[in-house]
């Protein structure tokens, strides 16, 4: 008898884990695969992803998330579906959660770098509040991670090896699906199309660098302030953040820190086409699809010289150390100073693209990864 799979995407509302579970989900839909039967999704993801008459009434949504803290209806809902369909594995595409599916294997995606990677510089940036809260929920997260899990899958090989060591699991109980570029940058690779859905302005000689990314204070995005002070005036930035966090964040600049609010993973090739870099400078990370994306647009990439960083990129970025704004402006400068230099890394990390899976195939990978728990936990 054929083994069968749930996905569930419910705990998933914003940011880099959202838009990933929307990918696979719609790779999941589109393909002839039947060994998932079904999908539970949150509002946020269900907005994301396109539904065929074949699937109807087996993409779920949850609109609240069971792990809130009074969401009994919401878990109750979930059982009832595992239930309904007795699937052999249940696939939380990315954990953790505060409860665990019963009578099922529990396969569970791992990208909490605060968990595994040096966190001290990040939790300096925060008040004393926000970080004792943090070190709170880290503590919470692991246990919920070891408690509500019976595997694991992680993007790198890294990830996978720091998640055996800090938590004590065996090997043999992680996988690792990489990730890549999602499907709209491979549509965009095959025949140029794009949705052209936002305009970033430019002047004639502006440098205009991208991050795109939740301003989760690990993302380190007010050393943009200092930056904007020591780069020349044709630097400019652009970010995807709420009005609020622009206000909260950003200071006065003269318009060199441009806000073109949050984005859909179907807008992204349109925006890293009218941008001329890529900035990251995260402090903690598992993976970032920045990378990729910045690979498949043909983009330079400015990042964090830190391992989850340098594990993706080798010698496809520009490094700086994200605590020092001058190391930072200095490096970006010096990027843009040497188009020889630049065109070399971008052929590099264009070349690293290709060693990636398709979106297709890590689709097929998670799946096959799920299937094997089967035979592990047997064994």
């Amino acid at each position: 008898m054929e083994k069968s799979v749930i996905i569930n995407a419910s705990n998933l509302n914003v940011g880099g884990g959202a838009q990933y579970a929307a990918s696979i989900i719609n790779e999941i839909v589109n393909s002839s695969s039947s060994s998932v039967s079904a999908i539970i999704v949150s509002s946020a993801v269900n907005q994301q992803v396109k539904i065929p008459k074949n699937w109807e009434g087996r993409v779920i949504e949850v609109p609240i998330s069971p792990n809130r803290v009074m969401a009994f209806q919401s878990r109750k809902k979930i059982q009832e579906i595992i239930d309904a369909y007795s699937p052999d594995v249940f696939v939380t595409i990315f954990g953790p959660t505060y409860w665990r599916p019963k009578n099922v294997i529990h396969l569970v995606g791992f990208a909490q770098g605060w968990l595994i990677y040096d966190n001290s510089a990040a939790l300096k940036l925060m008040p004393f509040w926000m970080a004792l809260k943090r070190r709170l929920l880290n503590i919470l997260q692991k246990k919920s991670f070891v408690r509500n899990s019976d595997y694991f899958f992680t993007e790198t090989i890294d990830s996978a090896n720091r998640l055996s060591e800090k938590f004590k699991v065996s090997p043999c109980k992680i996988s690792v699906v990489e990730n890549t570029a999602s499907e709209y940058f491979r549509i965009k690779e095959m025949d140029d199309s794009k949705v052209i859905a936002k305009n970033i302005p430019r002047e004639v000689g502006d440098v205009i660098l991208l991050t795109v990314a939740v301003p989760y204070p690990h993302k380190n995005l007010s050393i943009i302030n200092d930056l904007v002070r020591l780069l020349p005036c044709n630097y400019k930035f652009v970010v995807t953040v709420s009005s609020a966090d622009y206000d909260r964040i950003f200071n006065r600049n003269d318009g060199r820190i441009i806000n073109i609010g949050p984005v859909k993973n179907s807008e992204c090739p349109s925006i890293y086409d009218q941008c001329d870099g890529v900035f990251l400078p995260s402090l903690i990370e598992c993976f970032s699809c920045n990378y990729p994306e910045a690979f498949a647009s043909k983009k330079i990439i400015l990042t964090s010289k830190l391992g989850f960083a340098t594990g993706v990129c080798k010698e496809a970025a520009f490094y700086f150390n994200p605590l020092d704004a001058r190391d930072v402006a200095s490096t970006i400068e010096r990027a843009f100073l040497d188009s020889a230099l630049m065109k070399e890394k971008i052929d590099i990390g264009f070349d690293i693209l290709h060693q990636l899976p398709t979106p297709t195939e890590r689709m097929e990978k998670l799946i096959a990864v799920a299937l094997r728990c089967t035979i592990s936990s047997v064994a």
